[in-house]
């Protein structure tokens, strides 16, 4: 795998050897900020704004679990990274799902980016790159879920390239 150019990078990880790294890139750029009901209701957190004492080890398992499964087909949960000079500054936790009656969607459970290179716009790029792969596999709908206390993630959801509505 090569990452040698300085062209910002993005795919699917694919070997499980990639958990750790995911898991160190994770524990050291998700603040207390960044917990949501999710990361409470899944045992990552145990209050709003406290990290689980293991979060490292628990995201870490999380991503091998994926990462032994992932077909990048839309039927199977994936971990997206953005890399840039050769270094990981961005990853994203993808899920797919089906509801019988609303079939299948995309889950972004998990958008973490390097703070060195937000001004780059790797998080805009990494959610296109994301919704053009789901978009491919025949999903026609993207979720992002953010904790209330992520001021950025929701500025930055509100951004004009998120708000479009569809015309009627």
């Amino acid at each position: 795998m090569s990452h040698d150019d300085n062209a910002l990078s993005i795919r699917w990880a694919e070997k499980p050897a990639l958990a750790a790294h995911v898991a160190d890139f994770f524990y050291a750029h998700a603040g207390p900020y960044y917990i949501s009901h999710a990361e409470l209701q899944g045992g990552r957190a145990l209050a709003p704004g406290c990290w689980h004492p293991d979060i490292r080890k628990i995201i870490h398992a999380q991503a091998q679990r994926i990462l032994k499964q992932a077909t990048h087909d839309g039927t199977t949960d994936g971990i997206a990274c953005a890399w840039l000079e050769g270094k990981l500054v961005g990853i994203a936790f993808v899920s797919f799902r089906a509801i019988a009656h609303a079939g299948q969607f995309a889950m972004l459970d998990d958008l973490i980016v390097a703070s060195t290179v937000r001004s780059l716009g790797v998080d805009q790029q990494l959610i296109e790159w994301i919704a053009q792969r789901v978009k491919h596999y025949g999903v026609k709908r993207l979720f992002l879920a953010s904790g209330l206390a992520n001021a950025g993630a929701h500025g930055f959801l509100h951004a004009p390239v998120f708000s479009k509505r569809p015309s009627s």
